[in-house]
């Protein structure tokens, strides 16, 4: 990607070069960043709220822990979040049947163990890391419009930005592959606009889990409704 641009209200426009546009500033997109600067990549970073800010997904999995060693984020994460070496989830529908989830039995042995965090605090350490590594990141920019320039520019991939703005779709609502103007050029043959796929959600269940902590660790409890077949979130 060659340029965002960004409108202040005022019709007046001015333009960011760089090489990868992250739009959500959340875990994921915070992450991607950090690691795309680290290699030197020219990145901006957009989150339309501000840091910190409630979020719901408390709950980590032992994989996360090998990203946060990645991102050198390890020991920071352990200081913000509540020890878990397990979980137990309770099915109300199912006559409070129980099961139990022991990590320390997983197949992956180097990480028998994750947290359960503040989304507010957790986001926002990613979020300030993705800046240390190198990246542009905003807050309080809401992105209303995606739009492509035609591959005749010799750039498909070209992106342009508006921002601040008082409504837009979130990176869970709205998706770039699924956006009417999103179609990749190959040198091997025309444009080409990636398939809709629609995925049917699946019947839910009121589910409450208890994360098992050791002696001497603080408890963290939760109760939600979760789908059948869903991880920890």
């Amino acid at each position: 990607m060659r340029n965002i641009t960004s409108g202040d209200g005022t019709g007046a426009t001015s333009a960011m070069p760089c090489d990868v546009l992250v739009i959500g500033g959340g875990p994921a997109g915070s992450t991607a960043a950090a690691l795309l600067a680290e290699r030197g990549r020219s990145v901006v970073l957009l989150e339309k709220d501000a840091h910190p800010r409630f979020h719901i997904g408390e709950s980590l999995l032992p994989q996360n822990l090998a990203v946060f060693e990645r991102l050198g984020l390890l020991d920071e994460v352990a200081k913000l979040g509540v020890y878990k070496p397990g979980a137990e989830f309770v099915s109300d529908a199912h006559g409070g049947k129980r099961v139990v989830f022991d990590f320390a039995t997983g197949i992956d042995q180097r990480y028998t163990y994750s947290f359960q965090v503040r989304r507010a605090e957790f986001d926002a350490l990613l979020f300030d890391n993705a800046k240390r590594k190198g990246a542009a990141a905003h807050e309080n920019v809401r992105v209303v419009d995606v739009q492509f320039a035609p591959a005749a520019t010799g750039d498909p991939w070209s992106r342009r930005r508006t921002a601040p703005a008082a409504s837009g779709g979130s990176g869970r609502r709205a998706s770039l592959s699924t956006h009417p103007g999103a179609t990749r050029s190959s040198p091997a043959g025309p444009a080409t606009r990636p398939p809709t796929r629609t995925t049917r959600r699946p019947r839910s269940s009121p589910i409450s889990g208890t994360s098992r902590a050791g002696p001497g660790a603080r408890k963290a409890t939760s109760r939600s409704t979760s789908s059948t077949g869903g991880g920890a979130g």
